[in-house]
C-alpha cells in the first residue's frame, strides 16, 4: 500500500499480520499449558481374538550355494618367466586350501602381465609364458573343473611404468581360484 501526504499512516499489524494475531488470540482464549496432555489408555479386548492360518505345504530348504574364493598374485623378476621361491611359496598356500576343500567344481583363472620395458610383441609373448609357467605348476598338483590361460603383455598396468617399483608391480601373474558346491554358481 503507498501512501501520501494526504493519508494518514496506517500501523502494519493492520493487514499484514491479521493471520497471526487471530492464531495467537485462538492459542490465548482455548489455553496453554505446560503440562503434557495424557495419551488415552488403549483398549484391551476382554475376550482373545483367534486367528486362523491356512496350512501350507513344507518346501525343501533352498541350498545356497557355496563359494570358495582366492586370488593371489605372483611377482616375477626381470625378463624371467620362472617361479621365485616366495610364488612357488604362494601357490603351495593355493594348491593346500584347494585341496581341502571339498565343492565339487572348481574354476582356475591364470592371467599373465608385463611391464613396458621392450617391445610389445616381446611382452606379449613374456606375459603368456609367466602365465603357462603357472599352469604347469597348478596342473601338476590340482585338477580344477575348468581351466583359464590368459595373457595382457603391458596392456594392464598395476602401477606406473615410469620408475623401477611400478615395473616390479607390473611384472606378475595373478591367479583366481574358486569353487562351489553348485555348477550354477560357478558362472
Amino acid at each position: 500500500m503507498r501512501t501520501t501526504a494526504n493519508q494518514p499512516h496506517q500501523h502494519p499489524f493492520h493487514k499484514r499480520h491479521w493471520f497471526w494475531m487471530l492464531a495467537l488470540s485462538g492459542f490465548i482464549a482455548t489455553g496453554c499449558s505446560s503440562t503434557p496432555t495424557a495419551e488415552p489408555e488403549p483398549t484391551v479386548p476382554s475376550e482373545p481374538v483367534t486367528i486362523s492360518v491356512p496350512e501350507q505345504e513344507s518346501t525343501p530348504p533352498i541350498q545356497e550355494p557355496v563359494l570358495a574364493v582366492q586370488r593371489k598374485i605372483l611377482y616375477f623378476d626381470f625378463d624371467s618367466a620362472e617361479l621365485t621361491p616366495r610364488s612357488q611359496q604362494v601357490l603351495s598356500e593355493l594348491v593346500t586350501a584347494a585341496r581341502n576343500n571339498e565343492l565339487m567344481n572348481s574354476r582356475i583363472v591364470i592371467a599373465g602381465h608385463a611391464d613396458a620395458t621392450g617391445p610389445e610383441v616381446y611382452n606379449d609373448a613374456l606375459s603368456e609364458a609367466r602365465a603357462k609357467t603357472v599352469e604347469s605348476f597348478l596342473r601338476s598338483k590340482l585338477d580344477p573343473s575348468e581351466w583359464t590361460v590368459q595373457s595382457f603383455g603391458e596392456t594392464q598396468p598395476t602401477a606406473s611404468n615410469d620408475n623401477a617399483q611400478g615395473r616390479e608391480q607390473n611384472r606378475r601373474v595373478v591367479v583366481d581360484y574358486v569353487a562351489s558346491n553348485k555348477p550354477l554358481a560357478m558362472n
